[in-house]
């Protein structure tokens, strides 16, 4: 997998749009990237979306984050039946492959209405059935954690350098979307063959 984007499918509020200054570099054959129109992909967007994506402040718990049911080396799911959220909360389903995500017209196995890759990080960051990872009614605590991060302020103002207060749920969610719309492959053995 290679930190390059793709296109698929969506709704109306879903169009080709270049990006801020993200340059795709995709595999042969594959299409332009769709995003939301409201969300542009930067740099600084992924990159902030990356450092979210493995960090373990994430969670509520301070002991997870995406990778905990994405890891890389199994094509970004976490290779179980059923999903383990970082709190130990069994979910009813197994973690999607975020391996070209980007090109899903839905991101959610139990949702159709989740459609974009924000949608579906906002709802994981909030979800509580099962709590995944456990940010309703601790938006302001989880936040701080990297509000107070030297790294992360750099990170946050490069990743939204238009706003006087970029700590926000509805950001990392931008971020990680971001980061996620990156996770391509197109040269796999199963692709060589």
């Amino acid at each position: 997998v290679s930190a390059c984007g793709g296109g698929g499918g969506g709704d109306e509020s879903t169009v080709v749009i270049p990006p801020e200054d993200y340059v795709f570099d995709l595999p042969a054959g594959f299409p332009a990237p769709k995003v939301s129109a409201d969300a542009p992909i930067s740099q600084a967007k992924v990159d902030l979306g990356r450092h979210l994506f493995y960090d373990p402040r994430l969670a509520l718990t301070g002991n997870g984050s995406c990778v905990s049911c994405h890891e890389q080396r199994l094509a970004f799911t976490d290779g179980r039946a059923r999903a383990l959220a970082p709190g130990g909360s069994a979910h009813p389903r197994n973690s999607m492959s975020l391996t070209n995500a980007v090109y899903n017209a839905r991101q959610n196995w139990a949702n159709p209405n989740i459609r974009t890759l924000r949608e579906q990080a906002s709802l994981v960051l909030l979800n509580q059935d099962p709590v995944e990872l456990g940010w309703a009614g601790h938006e302001v605590e989880i936040l701080g954690r990297f509000r107070a991060d030297g790294d992360y302020v750099a990170r946050f103002a490069a990743a939204f350098p238009d706003q006087a207060d970029p700590y926000t749920l509805n950001n990392v969610a931008i971020a990680l979307a971001a980061f996620t719309a990156t996770l391509i492959s197109g040269d796999s053995d199963y692709d060589r063959r």
